[in-house]
């Protein structure tokens, strides 16, 4: 059972401390990300994702090799998947590293706005 005192009477007669539907459950704007903190974890999930279809072609890759069974252009396709697969993962890692150095180094201050400006302007 909640506690009752003299704010609580107050703040239930006057209507204090209620957001417009009334309740006293309003939002934590603490609480609400920020769009850094989305596209951080939206990155995240990419990275996952890609992550797991590159295992699932990696491992496809691998069979079709194995399978190939003498097959030369079989076992050709297969090769090139599976460094097609590498090098995409390493231009995935190399995306991710270059994207969290530049969120770091917005937030540490070793780089300012107008030098990641500067840069995405001449990219």
């Amino acid at each position: 059972m909640p506690e009752i005192n003299i704010e609580s009477i107050q703040s239930a007669v006057t209507g204090a401390n209620k957001n417009p539907i009334g309740t006293d459950r309003g939002i934590d704007m603490n609480n609400v990300p920020t769009p850094e903190i989305i596209y951080t974890r939206a990155l995240y999930l990419l990275i996952w994702a890609v992550g797991v279809i590159a295992v699932l072609v990696i491992v496809y890759s691998g069979f079709t090799y194995m399978t190939a069974g003498g097959d030369a252009e079989k076992a050709e396709r297969a090769k090139k998947m599976l460094m097609g697969t590498v090098i995409g993962i390493l231009i995935i890692i190399g995306s991710y590293m270059i994207y969290n150095s530049i969120i770091e180094g917005t937030q540490t201050g070793k780089i300012s706005g107008e030098i990641v400006q500067q840069i995405l302007r001449e990219v």
